[in-house]
């Protein structure tokens, strides 16, 4: 860890964050990862770095219901990267774990909603269906978002909402 310290460079530090937060020292990471983005004056491969680390983070926080704390870390990597799917995915539902489906609605409606993502944004509206507690609206976006790019997690939906539902024959 001493190179950082002799150096003005960024690398160092972009080097050492991910390494740090696998190692559990998460504190230490985002500094590190942050003095890289300063540094590096917000390269692109940096802020990859970056929002991976916080949207890890936002997710380890909200395992921990520290709903306040993961939805900023979820935020900060949903703004680098606006059209990611998987950190969308994370603040949608941390969303519906606190039972505020407006909000992961209000999230969803933010998101692109170019054909390219089409496949995407109807998977993270089933989910929100299936919170509201509409599991059949819920069943027909998964197959449209199916239809559309057959994504793993669609096909998990599709098959565990048969098995909720006891259409084990479905599944």
């Amino acid at each position: 860890q001493g190179l950082e310290d002799k150096t003005d460079k960024w690398q160092p530090f972009v080097v050492m964050a991910p390494l740090l937060f696998s190692q559990g020292q998460v504190a230490e990471s985002i500094a590190h990862v942050e003095k890289a983005l300063e540094r590096s004056n917000n390269a692109a491969q940096v802020k990859q770095i970056a929002a991976n680390l916080y949207h890890g983070q936002g997710n380890m926080l909200a395992r921990d219901n520290k709903f306040a704390e993961a939805k900023t870390y979820l935020l900060k990597a949903l703004t680098f990267f606006p059209s990611n799917m998987n950190y969308l995915a994370s603040l949608i539902e941390l969303e519906i774990k606190q039972k505020n489906i407006p909000e992961a609605q209000k999230l969803l409606d933010q998101f692109s909603s170019s054909e390219d993502v089409a496949a995407e944004h109807d998977y993270l509206q089933a989910v929100i269906r299936n919170a509201e507690g509409k599991p059949d609206d819920a069943l027909k976006l998964y197959f449209e978002s199916w239809n559309k790019k057959p994504l793993d997690v669609s096909a998990e939906a599709i098959f565990s909402q048969y098995q909720a539902t006891g259409k084990k024959d479905l599944a």
